[in-house]
C-alpha cells in the first residue's frame, strides 16, 4: 500500500508544480494572456491522483484481504467475481492475478472522487469508519472534511 501512496505524493508533487508554473509565467507575461488553463489542469490532475489513490489502495487493500494479511470485510465477501474467474483458477490460473485483473475491470470504470463513493471503494477493504479518522487527522468534524471534498 505504500507504493500506491508515494505515487499520490508523487501526483500531488507535480499537481503544485503547476501552481508554481502558473505564478512564475503569470509574473512574466501580460494579464492579456489567460493561464486559467494551468489552474483548471491543476484541479483536475489532483482530483484525478485522489481517484487513482482510492482505486489502488481498494485494489491492494482487497487482495490483502483475500490472502488473509487483514481482516475480509462484509463488502470484501459481497464482491461479485464471474465464475469465469473460478474456472480458470480450477484450471490452474492463478488466483491473486485473475482477481486482481477482475478488480480492476469492475472497479476501472468508477470514478471515487464524491465522498460516498470513497467510503464505499474503503469498506471493500476495511471496516474502519473512514470519515471519522481522516476528520481526526485535520481536526474537523467528518461532515466538514466531507463538504470540503465535495
Amino acid at each position: 500500500m505504500q507504493q500506491a501512496i508515494d505515487q499520490f505524493r508523487d501526483n500531488i508533487a507535480r499537481v503544485r508544480m503547476l501552481g508554481g508554473l502558473y505564478v512564475t509565467i503569470r509574473a512574466l507575461v501580460t494579464p492579456a494572456i489567460d493561464l486559467d488553463d494551468l489552474l483548471r489542469t491543476q484541479i483536475v490532475l489532483a482530483v484525478s491522483a485522489l481517484d487513482h489513490l482510492v482505486h489502488e489502495l481498494c485494489r491492494l487493500g482487497m487482495a490483502e484481504a483475500i490472502q488473509g494479511k487483514r481482516p475480509q470485510t462484509s463488502a470484501t465477501l459481497k464482491f461479485t467475481i464471474p465464475l469465469a474467474v473460478g474456472i480458470d483458477v480450477a484450471g490452474g490460473g492463478d488466483l491473486m492475478a485473475l482477481v486482481d485483473g477482475e478488480i480492476r475491470r469492475i472497479n476501472g470504470f468508477k470514478s471515487f472522487q464524491a465522498p460516498d463513493k470513497i467510503s464505499e471503494a474503503v469498506r471493500l477493504y476495511s471496516d474502519k469508519p473512514l470519515w471519522p479518522a481522516v476528520a481526526l487527522h485535520f481536526s474537523e468534524s467528518a461532515d466538514a472534511v466531507k463538504k470540503r471534498l465535495a
